[in-house]
């Protein structure tokens, strides 16, 4: 299991929807690199309401291949 301090931001590649940015990281351990997308929620509702709808469009996606 990841987890975020295993990781150091090396750049900013871009920014999305709903106060997101996605970073190449380093994860420190293995020396590999991976795409990061960090979310901004000021609240844990705000949180959960992001990632219910990332549910919802991955499952339109995935339905809409069908």
């Amino acid at each position: 299991m990841f987890r975020k301090q295993d990781f150091k931001k090396v750049d900013l590649l871009g920014s999305g929807k709903k106060n997101t940015k996605i970073y190449k990281a380093e994860h420190i351990p293995t020396g590999k690199y991976y795409a990061l997308k960090e979310v901004e929620a000021k609240t844990l509702e705000k949180l959960n309401e992001y990632k219910v709808s990332k549910l919802e469009n991955l499952s339109h996606h995935m339905c809409s291949h069908c």
